[in-house]
């Protein structure tokens, strides 16, 4: 068993008495469940601590993961630059990772930051456990705006990396709560905090992850949490195993909450009825196809539908050699439309539509050496998750959205004139100057 335990924990940083400057005495249950936790990761001994941070290195469709030799940071921000750790990184571990997730479709690796450091949700878990522990490497996740169900994803790649390399691996879901529980707190009051809380701990003391895809993204929004997503990802490195879980402590003494939770994996033998991101999938697939939704007839438009509805649901970014193959429908010949998609982008638009009214639209009005298919798929993406004036596209959105595709051509001695071939949710394609 190569996974042998995952916790989830807080990072409030006045928990550390450089910090706390006292104040720390109020944290005393967190303090006592921080120091179990870190006891009983000194007695697994493992070479490998994974640790999920929603303050680490951010970017809309990529999880940064650590590499390199040693990682380090402080707490100087929040008035104690005394507090300064440097870990050893197993980057084998990463580079595997990394890996494993593009062949899921999952964007993740070490690209994007030259200068990652600690942050405050990965050094404080960090000093609680070399406290008691040192004998470890470290890898770190940053935090992806992908949707919930790639955190959980990821997670399941964890665990397969786990057992691949033969590494005796801890997770580390780092993540606070509600910060809307008490009027006179950092960030006011709302109702929907002290219900998240409820709800979550139950979750987790459960460990019924299922229940994790059950959070509607406008409540998480109003109850102001961080850690959702990450714990989203411990459960994923349990998935299909039976867990023995225990809450070790929660208080709510400053207006955020903060919950330590540790789960023990009690076999390497697959449980088929907790394969808990297989089950949700099911589901919204069910539930698209039941509300009428219908199978475009253009092919372009046809892939840009399965793309988007592919990332929406479980986060991952397909190709058109995955794709390709559903391509034609049964009994539909090949045509020059399928050869094309496999050629050199010459331009290409993607509009999504809700409701037959114009939503996001997204393009690159060049060619570009990346198929046609592959441009469309990751313009369709770019549509349904980036848009900064609406939210991310959610699976009970998609009975509604449908797609445009707009494919440049250019014409005179020097390609001064372009035109644009419009490719409809239904209908032949048509051209506009």
């Amino acid at each position: 068993m190569s996974l042998l335990a995952a916790f989830m924990v807080p990072h409030p940083p006045m928990l550390l008495p450089e910090v706390g400057k006292g104040r720390e005495a109020m944290l005393s249950e967190t303090l006592r469940g921080y120091e179990r936790v870190a006891e009983r990761i000194a007695s697994l001994a493992p070479d490998t601590i994974v640790i999920s941070s929603p303050h680490g290195v951010a970017f809309p469709r990529y999880f940064n993961i650590s590499t390199g030799e040693t990682e380090s940071g402080s707490l100087e921000r929040f008035g104690a630059p005394g507090v300064r750790l440097e870990v050893p990184l197993d980057t084998i571990f990463s580079m595997q990772l990394a890996g494993n997730a593009e062949k899921a479709g999952i964007e993740a690796g070490a690209q994007g930051c030259r200068e990652a450091c600690l942050d405050h949700g990965t050094l404080i878990p960090l000093w609680f456990i070399l406290q008691k522990y040192k004998s470890f490497r470290l890898v770190r996740i940053g935090r992806s705006g992908h949707p919930m169900s790639a955190w959980y994803a990821l997670g399941m790649e964890i665990q397969a990396v786990s057992s691949e390399l033969n590494r005796r691996t801890v997770f580390i879901a780092s993540g606070d709560l509600s910060h809307k529980l008490k009027e006179n707190g950092p960030y006011g009051f709302d109702p929907a905090g002290p219900e998240y809380d409820f709800r979550i701990t139950g979750v987790m003391e459960r460990a019924d992850f299922g229940e994790l895809f059950g959070f509607d993204a406008g409540f998480l929004k109003k109850a102001s949490q961080c850690g959702h997503n990450s714990f989203a990802m411990l459960a994923g490195t349990l998935d299909s195993r039976p867990v023995r879980a225990e809450k070790l402590s929660y208080q709510d003494v400053t207006g955020v909450g903060y919950a330590i939770c540790a789960f023990e994996p009690l076999s390497d033998t697959p449980e088929p009825s907790r394969a808990f991101l297989d089950k949700y999938l099911k589901q919204e697939r069910e539930k698209l196809k039941s509300s009428g939704r219908t199978t475009p007839e253009d092919l372009y438009v046809r892939l840009a539908g399965k793309a988007l509805e592919a990332f929406v649901l479980s986060g991952r970014r397909l190709w058109w050699d995955q794709l390709k193959q559903d391509f034609p429908n049964p009994g539909e010949e090949l045509s020059e439309d399928f050869e094309r998609l496999g050629e050199d982008c010459p331009g290409t638009a993607v509009t999504l539509l809700k409701n037959g009214a114009e939503r996001t639209r997204c393009g690159i009005p060049h060619r570009i050496p990346i198929s046609l298919a592959d441009e469309i798929i990751d313009l369709t993406i770019t549509a349904g998750s980036e848009d900064p004036d609406f939210p991310p596209v959610r699976p009970e959105d998609l009975p509604g959205i449908s797609c445009r595709v707009e494919i440049l051509q250019s014409s005179g001695a020097n390609g001064e004139n372009l035109t644009a071939e419009v490719h409809e949710q239904d209908g032949p394609a048509s051209q506009k100057g």
